[in-house]
């Protein structure tokens, strides 16, 4: 279960969906955060997502299925550069986390972009509204060449 929020209390909790980006499912930036190595470690592997990678979001108003499309390693004063939409026709998700593993010298950030094909439609709705209660999936293999990820 995702929690709405990234402060430190609300990542104690789970992984945190950034209140000022888009939802799972929306046309511009859903933005998560999460930890590596405590309360859990839901992004612990997040290193490993590839370019095409699946990562399969589900919510209220249905599941979503985004593909990989690149990381970057940022630093903590460049963190929040990841939550801004890039563009409002598209819908993106970008998930951070620290790393290297053990620190929070910078963040990994794990950009994709929604694969219409797979996910239920693009729903409208406003930025600030509580967020549909989301789960993300852990990698797995499920062909050689591609992985489904919930974190």
């Amino acid at each position: 279960m995702v929690v709405e929020g990234v402060r430190v209390r609300d990542l104690q909790r789970g992984p945190g969906h950034f209140p000022e980006s888009k939802h799972p499912g929306q046309l511009g930036n859903a933005a998560f955060a999460c930890h590596r190595t405590t309360y859990g470690a839901p992004c612990y592997d997040l290193d490993h997502i590839a370019v095409g990678d699946e990562i399969r979001l589900t919510t209220q108003t249905g599941t979503y299925v985004y593909r990989a499309t690149g990381s970057e390693v940022v630093p903590p004063s460049e963190y929040r550069l990841v939550v801004p939409t890039a563009d409002r026709n598209t819908a993106t998700l970008a998930i951070a986390t620290c790393t290297p593993i053990g620190t929070a010298r910078d963040r990994l950030v794990v950009h994709a972009m929604l694969d219409r094909s797979l996910s239920d439609p693009v729903f409208s709705g406003t930025t600030g509204t509580v967020a549909p209660p989301t789960t993300m999936a852990t990698p797995t293999t499920s062909t050689p060449n591609a992985s489904t990820s919930t974190v």
